[in-house]
């Protein structure tokens, strides 16, 4: 993947099928898909809790169930909508030769095959960064991954480690995907 930022966009380009399917794969995940109940509801607690984190019924939960969450839901919604206009725009190449700039040197060892690049207007970033942010929490809470020891281990090893499960591998390498972006939004246009 290579980051570049243009004078009134961002792109994310060089993304290899694997980067491309996490990139894909984001406003669903982040809309609760493939999430429990539990997780999904997590992401628009209750304003007052009992000692246990039950629910109190009062004018305040009625205020918020009626104009608060609403309002947030479809915040949340418009969000991921952008995002995805965006991912729906993206582009294919089975020669991705064609999007190195003139004066950049072409790597040895560059992988063949087909990738895929996204252009992001920079007005949608904070809509990205979100989208991103509420999809980390809930693979986070769904499965405990950023105090995750694997975390580590992949850091050392990589994903071909046999201390970890491909399955949970793969899930760290996306929820890492999905911090790395974030951090590059971050420090080159949010800050």
């Amino acid at each position: 993947m290579r980051f570049t930022l243009r004078e009134n966009e961002w792109v994310l380009d060089f993304l290899n099928t694997a980067e491309w399917y996490f990139v894909y794969e984001l406003p669903g995940l982040a809309s609760g898909k493939g999430f429990s109940e539990e997780v999904k509801n997590s992401m628009l607690p209750p304003p007052i809790v009992d000692k246990e984190g039950n629910p109190v019924d009062s004018e305040d939960t009625d205020d918020w169930n009626e104009f608060v969450r609403p309002d947030l839901e479809d915040g949340f919604a418009q969000e991921r909508a952008i995002v995805s206009n965006d991912i729906d725009a993206a582009e294919k190449t089975d020669n991705p030769l064609e999007w190195f700039y003139d004066d950049e040197e072409i790597p040895e060892n560059f992988p063949e095959g087909p990738m895929w690049r996204v252009v992001v207007k920079t007005e949608h970033t904070e809509q990205w960064y979100s989208v991103l942010n509420q999809t980390r929490i809930m693979m986070n809470k769904e499965h405990g991954l950023a105090e995750d020891d694997s975390r580590f281990l992949m850091a050392l090893f990589g994903t071909d480690s046999e201390e970890i499960p491909q399955e949970k591998a793969l899930m760290l390498a996306q929820y890492e995907f999905y911090c790395v972006i974030q951090n590059i939004l971050v420090e080159n246009i949010m800050n």
